[in-house]
């Protein structure tokens, strides 16, 4: 996702006040943005769309033959 979004993602992060570093995903070329979150949420729903629709193909296929 950081990579189709062109943002880097990790870092030193804080979870339940605890803080702790993950390693860095891909290349930062440019900032992180607020509607990033909504095209995050775009993307996973058109891919999973995708591989729905071409695992039913294949499926599909196999019975065919």
């Amino acid at each position: 996702m950081a990579g189709a979004l062109g943002v880097r993602l990790g870092g030193e992060n804080s979870y339940h006040g605890v803080t702790s570093f993950r390693a860095y995903m891909g290349d930062q070329t440019r900032e992180l943005e607020p509607e990033d979150v909504e095209r995050t949420a775009k993307l996973m729903f058109w891919v999973a769309n995708a591989l729905v629709i071409l695992g039913t193909l294949a499926l599909l296929g196999m019975e065919i033959r």
